[in-house]
């Protein structure tokens, strides 16, 4: 298989044709109908693995780190270890990591101040699992509630948001790439007195909110230096049609 082949339609053998096209990439890999030798995809594997690790002097950890060596812990590649239930649960099995998967617990909820008697958690498969349970726990505790993001947060966060149904409002970050708080306070101002609804939705009139009229009076002046749009509305309650929809709310 050489650069530039794409994939058309099957062989009589049952495996893809390669014509030239699209596909820039060396090689082009194709999985067929037939079997194949496994030692000739074994020799594969293995230079692809020796290709990987000359790329190891390049990568500093991002996105990947590939500094470590886990020959010496090939073993553990010939047995599966399912943690079934809760990480304190016995396990009929006894194929299992529960213990090692408490200690992990233990040392975080001792990192975060408390202990695993006044917390619940589990080791997840990943930073995108842990995302996504996260933002499942906050759904379930505030199921209107907004989820301020940093522009330099994981792109999981918007994509967990998405599929849980929440709103994400993109707070900017400073040189350094933390979340710039007073842009954090802005939003979150500007939330209260504006709302995001979605159309047709309605919601009655806060305490210490004007009943009707302009409600710009009431936005932070940094916002009204950003742009003063104008909107006002009835009486007793807020339209989504005079809901400004502002550029950084997804």
């Amino acid at each position: 298989m050489t650069m530039g082949q794409t994939l058309s339609n099957s062989s009589s053998s049952g495996a893809p044709e390669l014509t030239p096209g699209v596909l820039d990439v060396d090689p082009v890999l194709a999985i067929g109908q037939e079997p194949v030798d496994a030692d000739a995809d074994l020799k594969d594997l293995l230079r692809w693995a020796s290709d990987l690790q000359q790329e190891q002097p390049m990568v500093l950890g991002y996105p990947e780190a590939l500094d470590f060596r886990d020959q010496d812990l090939a073993p553990l590649l010939d047995v599966l270890a399912n943690n079934v239930g809760d990480p304190g649960s016995r396990d009929a099995s006894g194929v299992s990591a529960k213990a090692h998967e408490l200690a992990v617990i233990q040392f975080m909820a001792a990192t975060a101040g408390t202990t695993v008697d006044e917390v619940y958690g589990y080791v997840t498969t990943g930073g995108l699992e842990g995302i996504e349970r996260g933002l499942e726990l906050a759904r379930e505790r505030l199921p209107h509630a907004a989820v301020y993001a940093s522009d330099q947060a994981h792109y999981g966060v918007r994509k967990a948001a998405r599929r849980l149904g929440m709103r994400v409002v993109s707070v900017p970050s400073r040189p350094d790439g933390s979340m710039d708080p007073d842009e954090l306070r802005l939003r979150i101002a500007v939330r209260d007195y504006v709302p995001l609804g979605t159309r047709g939705a309605r919601r009655q009139t806060p305490p210490r909110r004007h009943p009707d009229g302009d409600l710009r009076h009431y936005l932070p002046r940094r916002l009204r230096r950003r742009g003063d749009p104008a909107s006002s509305c009835s009486r007793r309650e807020v339209r989504s049609t005079c809901t400004w929809r502002l550029p950084w709310a997804e």
